[in-house]
């Protein structure tokens, strides 16, 4: 007869592994910032999880760090079950990049590069409060397996290996479960997994990945067009919550005519934090579109807008940003997948801007109708 207790306490002392091959490399716990701002902070955890790593997490001193930056093979699936609690307790933002040194820099001298958060290392993303939907593609999913103690330990376990062995590996499976459900996951991403061995991987596609709720969905919904006076009006409102720095609540595109002349506009509607909109006045606008999310980040790539092209004005504590650009943005947006357009202000009076995801090509659809059929 099995002792379950001796089985339980054979799980907890060697655990089991999901992993990629490689676990060669040490592991790190840091908070870094890339800049001044508390969004510029990231808590980073990289290489391989190993047994007392939830302990280390829970024993780091963080200060500002508001999003957990994951690069990881994966390992000991019931530390990173651990600490994965920790992280949906402190309430993180998860998302997969790696720091990388820059050389030329002397304050803030890092910056993020792709990375992989793979095997157990994934139970540790879908710990995050809100989840990355950019970091999807290098989340990856397999089976856990045993380690090489436990393979012993069942080996010379007097014929009951493989009672033992099929009693532990339901108690994991079971402990996996519950925590997906506990972390709101679909349990599907588990069933989905069992069918890759330890030296495959499962990428959710990102339909997949919204549907099981492995990352949280967009920021903003999807566009829709409805008709505004004589022509359409494009939109898409906001899903997530505000933040103190992150203040729109809609993005509209339409056009006039201004005598015989298009012009074109999109329509920041936000959250007034109060009733004087001086410090926003004089400020000018950014303008970019990309195909990846690096190009997206790259300042390089921001075309200016300025001042006398923005009108702002407030209504019952919600405040509406129209802003003029130019034949050659619309066209530009129209030829990629993403875009975003904010305003420059100081931290002091808030954070006014909108950053896409893909657009579908339904959405371009939808946005080039109500720069076609002007109000």
């Amino acid at each position: 007869m099995i002792n379950i207790r001796y089985v339980i306490s054979c799980v907890v002392a060697f655990s089991f592994f999901l992993s990629l091959p490689s676990l060669a490399r040490a592991q790190t716990i840091e908070e870094v910032a890339l800049g001044n701002a508390s969004e510029a902070v990231y808590l980073v955890i990289d290489g391989p999880i190993t047994e007392g790593f939830a302990e280390r997490l829970g024993n780091t001193n963080v200060s500002d760090a508001q999003t957990i930056l994951l690069n990881s093979p994966g390992g000991n699936v019931t530390e990173a079950l651990k600490a994965g609690r920790m992280i949906r307790e402190g309430g993180y933002t998860t998302k997969v990049g790696q720091m990388v040194t820059l050389t030329n820099e002397t304050i803030f001298n890092k910056e993020i590069a792709p990375g992989q958060c793979a095997s157990a290392c994934a139970y540790l993303f879908i710990a995050g409060q809100s989840r990355d939907i950019d970091s999807l593609p290098f989340v990856g999913f397999h089976r856990f397996y045993f380690n090489d103690t436990f393979l012993g330990l069942l080996q010379g376990s007097a014929g009951q290996g493989f009672e033992i062995g099929t009693a532990g590996a339901q108690l994991m499976s079971g402990a996996i479960i519950s925590y997906l459900v506990e972390m709101g996951i679909d349990a599907r991403v588990f069933t989905d997994s069992s069918a890759f061995g330890k030296d495959q991987i499962k990428v959710f596609s990102t339909e997949d990945g919204l549907k099981y709720r492995i990352v949280t969905p967009r920021k903003f919904d999807t566009w829709f067009i409805e008709p505004y006076r004589k022509g359409i009006l494009a939109a898409s409102e906001r899903l997530a919550a505000l933040g103190p720095y992150d203040l729109v609540k809609q993005i509209s595109t339409y056009c006039k005519y201004n005598g015989s002349e298009k012009k074109y506009y999109f329509l920041l509607t936000f959250e007034a934090i109060n009733d004087d909109l001086s410090g926003l006045r004089d400020a000018s606008a950014r303008f970019v579109t990309a195909n990846t999310p690096d190009e997206l980040n790259n300042e390089a790539n921001y075309k200016n807008i300025d001042s006398s092209y923005i009108k702002i004005w407030n209504q019952l504590k919600t405040g509406q940003m129209e802003i003029e650009v130019n034949a050659s943005y619309v066209s530009e947006l129209l030829k990629h997948n993403l875009f975003s357009i904010m305003l420059d202000v100081g931290r002091i009076n808030g954070g006014y801007w909108y950053r896409s995801d893909v657009i579908l090509k339904k959405e371009k659809s939808m946005i080039s109708s109500s720069f076609d059929h002007c109000i």
